[in-house]
């Protein structure tokens, strides 16, 4: 079966999976800053076994994508980028730089708000060079990427954020409701009209103690 298919509301699903399973484990760990490997294997196993049963698996992620859409036209530092039709990007992401699971979810589900014009749609699950991947669709966007100083710029004048000085890099900020970290020029593109558009980031929301 290929990964274009009849639309299905799967991260909403996946969500709902985990955390039924979770029953707030995983927001209290986040409070507390701490990580357990075995919820995150856990949640892993548990989606692992609800997409293939629902035929949303692939064993080999970026050779299945390569397969059906071509050689990859990019990649940073956890996504592997596939062109599709001209209009959309597919993109097999791992979800290395996340806690676990529902963590990788929740980043998609805020960004998917905030930045509703560069949307993921998840196609699916699998494993990307052994690691837990997400695969998923995305608009593509022809432009330029902007400076730090106007990535600042813009975000204090969308959002109404600052800087987060406690996070490494600068390019971290946060608002009222969420963190939104690595934002660099890389992740974003200002095309030909002067509008950004963010493909990519991390985002949390600020519900634990130390922020």
């Amino acid at each position: 079966m290929g990964f274009i298919r009849s639309k299905i509301r799967i991260i909403e699903e996946a969500k709902a999976i985990l955390e039924r399973r979770d029953g707030g484990a995983n927001q209290a760990k986040q409070q507390n800053c701490v990580a357990s490997q075995d919820d995150a294997e856990r949640f892993e196993t548990e989606i692992e076994t609800w997409a293939k049963l629902n035929s949303l698996w692939y064993n080999d992620a970026t050779d299945k994508v390569e397969e059906q859409f071509g050689r990859r036209v990019g990649n940073g530092a956890e996504s592997f980028v596939f062109c599709y039709d001209g209009h959309n990007v597919v993109k097999v992401r791992d979800i290395t730089g996340y806690n676990n699971l529902l963590e990788a979810l929740e980043s998609i589900e805020i960004h998917n708000l905030l930045f509703p014009e560069t949307a993921m749609s998840i196609l699916g699950f699998g494993r990307s060079d052994g690691e837990f991947a997400i695969i998923f669709t995305q608009p593509f966007i022809e432009g330029e990427h902007p400076t730090n100083e106007e990535i600042e710029t813009y975000m204090h004048l969308k959002f109404g954020a600052e800087k987060d000085e406690s996070v490494l890099g600068g390019t971290s900020y946060r608002t009222k409701e969420y963190l939104l970290q690595d934002l660099k020029p890389q992740n974003i593109i200002v095309n030909n009209e002067g509008r950004f558009f963010i493909i990519d980031g991390d985002f949390y929301r600020r519900n634990f103690s130390s922020v």
